[in-house]
């Protein structure tokens, strides 16, 4: 493919318009060739889309195969033209991102440096957006072929966290999905009310070839909301099925302002409850998913011992080995704080905080699941 411009300045201009595109190829005598032409047209003004995909590249190749999958939780950037940071997101369950509401002009989209990740081909793509009669071009092939790097562990990103609250009845199980912060703690209603604030996290569990020698799930810490010295009794529970329930999904609301679009306030009037509960009443009152009594793992926690930005890793190995053995299926994990006391909360950062892009400085990385 060739495409140039009037000059050789190498950047595009309002109102500069390119040479001819020409394609040219060889063929065998009696193939057919089939050509299709996508022309944007339509769109409103700063309607310039760039999306794509990052997928397994098991060939190394360089090109989406059949059976070669999306690749969740691999961070994207966005540049104007190799300049200042525009955005970033990360890749959703299918593998897949966007960004939106894009002017016309040159961009870079660049596969950002993640430990275990490693590309198969050039991490960084140009993308040129063009005005049309009535709007802006979309491009949606920035895809990236991606394998897990050589080595002895492999790491996953969370993909789904909510955080459920008890302490005061007006928010009593709202879900807090699209929050940049996975909670968890008690309450402040009475002199000892533990297990009021909790964390629900959702993995995908790969296909392994071996087995597993351990699973650690990680946790970033991103701000302690009272007290200088508290103690939280960390335990992880492993989530049931539930009817209505199941899989649980991860709600649209937040207590950060100002959310990103698409983000809602929680609260008694206008609470967005455990969507698909089929336990009636309220619907800002339904039940959250089950979960098994006894803990799959347990941690003292002392505030005095970490600060922000330090991770934590709980060994869940027993419970991991259950979802990949087909021991049960894999609804995820409930984070609680069961110990006494006061009011007290912890924040650990979520996915959502990369994800939508929120304007917060306490933003950190969100829940991962590391296996050896």
């Amino acid at each position: 493919y060739t495409f140039g411009f009037a000059n050789d300045d190498a950047l595009w201009t309002p109102g500069e318009e390119s040479l001819p595109l020409t394609v040219a190829f060889l063929v065998d005598d009696g193939v057919a060739v089939a050509f299709t032409a996508r022309i944007g047209a339509g769109l409103p003004a700063n309607a310039g889309l760039i999306a794509g995909m990052v997928f397994a590249d098991y060939d190394g190749d360089g090109v989406r195969d059949e059976g070669e999958e999306g690749v969740p939780g691999a961070v994207i950037e966005l540049r104007h033209d190799q300049r200042e940071m525009l955005a970033r997101t990360v890749t959703a369950a299918d593998g897949r991102y966007r960004f939106g509401g894009l002017v016309a002009g040159a961009y870079t989209v660049t596969l950002a440096p993640q430990p275990l990740l490693a590309p198969t081909g050039d991490p960084v793509l140009h993308v040129l957006l063009t005005t049309t009669a009535d709007g802006v071009s979309r491009f949606e092939e920035a895809d990236f072929g991606a394998l897990w790097a050589p080595g002895d562990s492999l790491g996953g990103n969370a993909v789904a966290d909510a955080t459920v609250r008890a302490d005061v009845d007006s928010r009593r199980n709202d879900n807090y999905g699209a929050d940049p912060f996975l909670a968890v703690g008690t309450g402040r209603e009475g002199p000892s009310s533990p297990d009021r604030i909790r964390g629900y996290v959702r993995f995908e569990v790969p296909v392994f070839f071996r087995e597993i020698s351990a699973a650690h799930l990680e946790l970033t810490i991103a701000a302690f909301r009272d007290g200088v010295d508290q103690t939280y009794e960390l335990s992880v529970h492993r989530v049931l099925p539930t009817e209505g329930r199941t899989p649980w999904i991860e709600g649209n609301g937040s207590e950060v302002t100002p959310a990103p679009p698409g983000v809602e306030w929680v609260d008694a009037a206008a609470g967005i409850a455990w969507t698909g509960a089929a336990d009636g009443g309220d619907a800002n009152n339904q039940t959250q998913p089950e979960f098994a009594a006894d803990a799959s793992a347990s941690l003292t926690l002392v505030q005095a011992d970490h600060a922000v930005g330090d991770v934590i890793r709980i060994d869940v190995t027993d419970l991991v080995r259950g979802w990949i053995n087909g021991d049960y299926p894999n609804e995820g994990l409930v984070l609680r704080d069961t110990g006494p006391g006061g009011f007290r909360q912890l924040w650990f950062g979520a996915r959502d905080g990369l994800l939508r892009g929120y304007q917060d400085d306490r933003v950190q990385p969100g829940p991962r699941l590391v296996f050896e």
